[in-house]
């Protein structure tokens, strides 16, 4: 049971050994906080303040090696150890940070946003490369790469298995434009392929299979 201002939860994810929840909480325009969960009884194990900075929700996403853990927030992007304690802060000026996804090793996590600045759409590259390094128990973001797809909003990002391509599915606000999903060559960031939709049509996710 969740008690208090903010009961709700905007985002969940599970550690990779599915023992431990992440929920993210947050009331429009914040504050935000995470809870941690032992998912084999339901008891909370803490909780740690959020980004300063929200809209509506906060995504977040365990690495999959469950060292450590990332929040997103409006112009701002959180790294924390699995623990909770935080690791990294990261500044995204005029971008809501709308989802992410990691490299099955752990060592680039890409973040994807709603870039926030009037009658310019998109603003600027709206999907961040982040290296991930660990040195001394201490775990750092250093920006690798930006990537243009080209509508207001990414809302859906993922890794194929073996790391070699990203795929982002993203759209605009205005009804009148399609869906769009892009692949890349992570290794050389160019486009492999494009798929445009229909303008009433909205996505907002996208997995791939393990093969």
């Amino acid at each position: 049971e969740i008690k208090g201002a903010n009961p709700c939860i905007t985002k969940f994810a599970f550690s990779p050994d599915g023992r431990t929840l992440a929920a993210t909480h947050c009331s429009k325009f914040g504050p935000s906080f995470v809870t941690f969960w032992d998912a084999t009884n339901g008891k909370r194990i803490r909780e740690v303040d959020g980004p300063e900075g929200v809209i509506n929700w906060n995504p977040v996403i365990f690495s999959p090696t469950g060292k450590w853990l990332v929040v997103g927030g409006f112009e701002e992007l959180l790294l924390l150890h699995a623990d909770g304690k935080r690791a990294a802060r990261v500044v995204l000026k005029d971008t809501q940070v709308e989802t992410f996804a990691c490299t099955p090793n752990a060592d680039v996590l890409a973040s994807g946003s709603w870039i926030n600045v009037e009658n310019q759409k998109p603003a600027r590259d709206n999907i961040i490369l982040w290296n991930v390094a660990t040195k001394a128990n201490k775990t750092n973001l250093k920006k690798k790469a930006s990537l243009l797809l080209d509508r207001e909003r990414v809302v859906g990002l993922a890794f194929s298995p073996d790391a070699k391509t990203m795929t982002a599915v993203g759209h605009d606000m205005d009804i009148d434009t399609g869906w769009l999903v892009r692949v890349w060559d992570v290794s050389t960031l160019k486009t492999i392929r494009t798929f445009a939709g229909k303008k009433e049509d909205r996505f907002w996710s996208v997995e791939l299979s393990s093969d």
